[in-house]
Protein backbone atom coordinates (compact mmCIF):
# COMPACT_ATOMS: atom_id res chain seq x y z
CA UNK A 1 0.00 0.00 0.00
CA UNK A 2 2.68 2.57 1.00
CA UNK A 3 4.69 1.38 -2.41
CA UNK A 4 1.62 2.25 -4.11
CA UNK A 5 1.22 5.68 -2.69
CA UNK A 6 4.95 6.49 -2.98
CA UNK A 7 4.65 5.73 -6.33
CA UNK A 8 1.68 8.19 -7.39
CA UNK A 9 3.66 10.95 -5.22
CA UNK A 10 6.75 10.15 -7.53
CA UNK A 11 4.91 9.91 -11.02
CA UNK A 12 2.82 13.56 -9.96
CA UNK A 13 6.18 14.77 -8.99
CA UNK A 14 7.38 13.80 -12.40
CA UNK A 15 4.70 15.53 -13.76
CA UNK A 16 4.58 18.82 -12.23
CA UNK A 17 8.85 19.10 -13.25
CA UNK A 18 7.85 18.47 -16.85
CA UNK A 19 5.07 20.49 -17.42
CA UNK A 20 4.62 23.33 -14.07
CA UNK A 21 1.73 25.44 -16.08
CA UNK A 22 -0.59 22.89 -15.86
CA UNK A 23 -0.85 22.51 -11.53
CA UNK A 24 -0.41 26.44 -12.10
CA UNK A 25 -4.02 26.50 -13.83
CA UNK A 26 -5.44 24.20 -11.61
CA UNK A 27 -4.57 26.64 -8.56
CA UNK A 28 -5.44 29.75 -10.27
CA UNK A 29 -8.22 29.09 -12.73
CA UNK A 30 -10.64 28.57 -9.88
CA UNK A 31 -9.42 31.76 -7.93
CA UNK A 32 -9.46 33.93 -10.79
CA UNK A 33 -13.41 32.55 -12.24
CA UNK A 34 -14.23 33.43 -8.36
CA UNK A 35 -13.17 36.76 -9.06
CA UNK A 36 -14.36 37.68 -11.87
CA UNK A 37 -18.20 36.37 -10.91
CA UNK A 38 -17.93 38.75 -7.53
CA UNK A 39 -16.54 41.68 -9.67
CA UNK A 40 -19.63 41.14 -12.21
CA UNK A 41 -22.73 40.87 -9.08
CA UNK A 42 -20.64 43.94 -7.28
CA UNK A 43 -21.06 46.10 -10.80
CA UNK A 44 -24.55 45.01 -11.38
CA UNK A 45 -25.59 46.47 -8.15
CA UNK A 46 -24.92 49.65 -8.89
CA UNK A 47 -26.56 49.80 -12.60
CA UNK A 48 -29.75 51.81 -12.97
CA UNK A 49 -32.62 49.40 -12.62
CA UNK A 50 -36.29 50.52 -13.11
CA UNK A 51 -38.73 51.53 -10.54
CA UNK A 52 -40.24 48.23 -9.76
CA UNK A 53 -44.58 49.27 -10.26
CA UNK A 54 -46.70 47.47 -7.25
CA UNK A 55 -50.07 46.84 -8.25
CA UNK A 56 -52.67 44.71 -7.89
CA UNK A 57 -54.11 44.19 -10.95
CA UNK A 58 -52.46 40.84 -11.45
CA UNK A 59 -55.15 39.65 -8.43
CA UNK A 60 -58.02 40.92 -9.94
CA UNK A 61 -61.46 42.46 -7.91
CA UNK A 62 -59.22 42.73 -4.10
CA UNK A 63 -60.08 44.33 -1.08
CA UNK A 64 -57.33 47.21 0.35
CA UNK A 65 -58.01 48.26 4.17
CA UNK A 66 -56.61 51.16 5.95
CA UNK A 67 -56.71 53.25 9.10
CA UNK A 68 -55.58 55.73 10.61
CA UNK A 69 -54.76 55.06 14.45
CA UNK A 70 -55.60 58.02 17.42
CA UNK A 71 -52.16 59.49 17.21
CA UNK A 72 -51.12 63.27 18.42
CA UNK A 73 -50.71 63.91 14.60
CA UNK A 74 -54.43 62.83 13.15
CA UNK A 75 -54.41 65.62 10.14
CA UNK A 76 -50.95 64.19 8.62
CA UNK A 77 -52.12 60.87 9.28
CA UNK A 78 -55.05 61.20 7.98
CA UNK A 79 -53.75 62.82 4.52
CA UNK A 80 -51.38 59.83 4.25
CA UNK A 81 -54.42 57.68 4.24
CA UNK A 82 -56.42 59.83 1.69
CA UNK A 83 -53.42 59.31 -0.80
CA UNK A 84 -52.91 55.92 -0.02
CA UNK A 85 -56.94 55.41 -0.59
CA UNK A 86 -56.56 56.71 -3.78
CA UNK A 87 -53.78 55.25 -5.16
CA UNK A 88 -56.26 52.24 -5.08
CA UNK A 89 -59.67 53.79 -6.27
CA UNK A 90 -60.96 51.79 -8.70
CA UNK A 91 -63.68 49.27 -9.83
CA UNK A 92 -61.05 46.61 -9.33
CA UNK A 93 -60.32 47.17 -5.84
CA UNK A 94 -62.53 47.82 -2.84
CA UNK A 95 -61.13 50.26 -0.68
CA UNK A 96 -62.40 50.13 3.34
CA UNK A 97 -61.41 52.62 5.43
CA UNK A 98 -61.75 51.93 8.95
CA UNK A 99 -62.49 55.40 10.42
CA UNK A 100 -65.58 55.69 8.27
CA UNK A 101 -67.13 52.79 9.21
CA UNK A 102 -70.12 52.70 12.09
CA UNK A 103 -68.77 50.24 14.96
CA UNK A 104 -65.20 51.48 14.49
CA UNK A 105 -63.83 53.64 16.96
CA UNK A 106 -59.76 55.51 16.79
CA UNK A 107 -58.72 52.63 19.30
CA UNK A 108 -59.81 49.90 17.01
CA UNK A 109 -57.03 48.96 14.61
CA UNK A 110 -56.82 47.23 11.45
CA UNK A 111 -55.46 44.01 12.77
CA UNK A 112 -58.66 43.63 14.85
CA UNK A 113 -60.85 44.49 11.51
CA UNK A 114 -58.65 41.87 9.68
CA UNK A 115 -59.15 38.99 12.45
CA UNK A 116 -63.02 39.50 12.44
CA UNK A 117 -63.10 39.62 8.79
CA UNK A 118 -61.10 36.47 8.62
CA UNK A 119 -63.26 34.47 10.89
CA UNK A 120 -66.67 35.80 9.23
CA UNK A 121 -65.46 34.62 5.67
CA UNK A 122 -62.34 32.78 5.40
CA UNK A 123 -62.68 32.47 1.90
CA UNK A 124 -63.23 35.81 0.77
CA UNK A 125 -60.29 37.30 3.13
CA UNK A 126 -57.97 34.54 1.84
CA UNK A 127 -58.34 35.19 -1.77
CA UNK A 128 -59.37 39.03 -1.87
CA UNK A 129 -57.13 40.80 1.38
CA UNK A 130 -53.50 41.45 -0.09
CA UNK A 131 -52.79 45.21 1.12
CA UNK A 132 -53.36 46.74 4.92
CA UNK A 133 -51.76 49.62 6.45
CA UNK A 134 -52.65 51.59 9.48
Amino acid sequence: MFCQLWALCVRRFKHVCRKPFIPAMQLVMPFCFTLFIVVMVELRRFQEHPPLRLSLSPFGRSTVVCGVAYSSNTTEASALARVYRRQFDSDAHKVVYLNDLPGYTTIDNVHDYLMEEGKRDRHEYSYRTFVAAE
